[in-house]
């Protein structure tokens, strides 16, 4: 932003979506710490309807 201000991505998306991307943040790092993540094909996502 111009002013130096941030706004925070939490504010600006529905509870549904915040909740999905902290649930797929902790299985990204489950996936890290069982040390699945060097594969190149490690994709983990998810639908929000």
């Amino acid at each position: 932003m111009a002013d130096g201000a941030a706004v925070s991505l939490k504010s600006r998306v529905s509870e549904g979506e915040w909740s999905a991307r902290v649930e797929l943040a902790a299985l990204y790092r489950l996936v890290a710490l069982h040390g699945w993540d060097d594969m190149i094909f490690t994709h983990i996502w998810s639908i929000i309807s």
